[in-house]
């Protein structure tokens, strides 16, 4: 998750220190970053009196901060539309990616929710096919905004697992590696090290 606000901040190109926290080695439940962090997950994103945690606010709070309305249009049906991504990307979409991810890279032992999660993803991926792809190559924009960043975190997970990724996703895929080269490398170079892709 901490992929989005990354992007976010190459983009916009926000001066910025990245401090890396090893999830694998449990730094983020250590005292001293629950201290910010209560939920002890990553991303989290301070500037001065700003302390925001939860990936899709902090891209918005950059965004907001920084005026960068190439990445969070302000047009009101624009960004409707990013809004309305963003919150089904957290509330639906990632909880069914997670559901057979996590089981997949031992995360989890909920092995009864991956059937049905298969399942609902079909639904998922055909209502951003149908939905938010359905007028531009990328969410809203013919180029990506922040509600492809939080996709894209998303389905960087999804290829290190057995989940069934349609064809017309990959070729989403594609589009943003070609719009973003550099930022794209920098942002999923270190990922990909750490969970190889199974597709």
């Amino acid at each position: 998750n901490g992929q989005g606000p990354w992007f976010t901040l190459l983009e916009g190109k926000v001066d910025h220190e990245f401090i890396r926290v090893d999830i694998l080695k449990g730094e983020n439940k250590k005292p001293e970053f629950t201290a910010l962090n209560p939920n002890g997950i990553v991303p989290y994103y301070e500037n001065g009196d700003i302390k925001v945690f939860e990936s899709n606010a902090i891209m918005r709070t950059i965004c907001n901060q920084y005026k960068l309305d190439k990445l969070y249009p302000t047009d009101v049906p624009t960004r409707a539309l990013i809004d309305m991504f963003l919150d089904w990307r957290q509330t639906t979409f990632y909880k069914h990616v997670g559901a057979v991810g996590y089981v997949f890279i031992g995360f989890s032992q909920d092995h009864a929710s991956v059937a049905p999660a298969r399942e609902a993803l079909k639904d998922d991926f055909a209502l951003i096919q149908s939905h938010f792809l359905k007028n531009s190559p990328f969410i809203g924009s013919n180029t990506p905004t922040i509600a492809d960043f939080s996709l894209m975190s998303v389905l960087h997970f999804a290829e290190c697992t057995d989940i069934d990724i349609p064809e017309f996703i990959f070729a989403y895929m594609e589009r943003f590696k070609a719009a973003l080269p550099e930022s794209y490398h920098t942002v999923h170079d270190p990922f990909g090290k750490v969970f190889p892709k199974h597709h």
